[in-house]
């Protein structure tokens, strides 16, 4: 069973949701279409809170939350899904999540407090890559 959330907890949720009405990887926003057919795709579409360093014991801090639609957030977690016969999205790592919270929500991009939530479950890299200059936008949803 999960661990319940404190009303301290619910409220910083809230306030991150309201200031991100987006997915920060693709940019969908609810009441949007997507450019390819749902068909395609096995999930229902909706805007979801990534916890950035996860796991049974992840922290519930604004610095460990990224904003991701639940198709990016499945091409986070591994899903290869297919577009067309012979085109896979690309996946997300957690360099590509770590540049969307710098640039998505600078204010809370804190590598300090993610670097004490990973010890001993992902090495974090020293800094993001410019990724989207690198060919990503032309991946993009």
């Amino acid at each position: 069973m999960g661990k319940r959330l404190t009303e301290k907890d619910r409220r910083m949720f809230g306030a991150f949701m309201d200031e991100h009405n987006h997915c920060w990887a693709c940019g969908w926003e609810p009441g949007r279409v997507r450019p390819i057919s749902r068909d395609n795709w096995a999930a229902p579409f909706r805007l979801e809170n990534h916890h950035i360093i996860g796991g049974s014991g992840r922290k519930h801090l604004r610095s460990n939350l990224a904003r991701l639609c639940s198709l990016c957030h499945r091409l986070f977690h591994g899903d290869r899904i297919r577009i067309q016969p012979s085109v896979l999205l690309p996946l997300l790592h957690i360099e590509n999540v770590l540049w969307l919270k710098k640039a998505r929500d600078p204010n809370w991009y804190r590598p300090e407090e993610l670097n004490d939530l990973s010890i001993g479950i992902v090495p974090l890299p020293e800094e993001p890559d410019d990724w989207f200059t690198d060919g990503y936008k032309e991946r993009r949803l």
